[in-house]
């Protein structure tokens, strides 16, 4: 069981944060994959989560968040083929707000 969170407020209410979208981020090429990230992460518009490269490790593709947001799924198996589904990210109004809520999580 989940740990509950301390509330700042007088009634001791958590805060709750509802993802209003979600999209998977899917291979462009077949191949190995290293990915960077991990569940829970929060992820920028445009940053690198994980290397595409074939069989001998050359001619890496870099696989990169088309929004930011945070890591709700993510396939562990390391090798993909061309549009298989690599990481799930859901979307939110303000990610620095959930972000926050996650480390103080964390620290738990």
């Amino acid at each position: 069981m989940l740990p509950a969170l301390k509330s700042n407020t007088s009634r001791g209410f958590r805060k709750v944060f509802e993802a209003r979208d979600s999209y998977w981020v899917r291979a462009d090429h077949s191949g190995s994959f290293r990915i960077f990230k991990k569940l829970g992460d929060h992820v920028q518009d445009g940053e690198t989560l994980a290397i595409i490269s074939d069989t001998f490790g050359s001619e890496p593709y870099e696989i990169k968040a088309e929004q930011g947001g945070i890591i709700i799924g993510l396939s562990t198996i390391p090798l993909v083929n061309r549009g298989d589904a690599m990481v799930h990210i859901a979307t939110f109004n303000d990610p620095r707000k959930v972000r926050e809520a996650l480390d103080l999580f964390h620290g738990f």
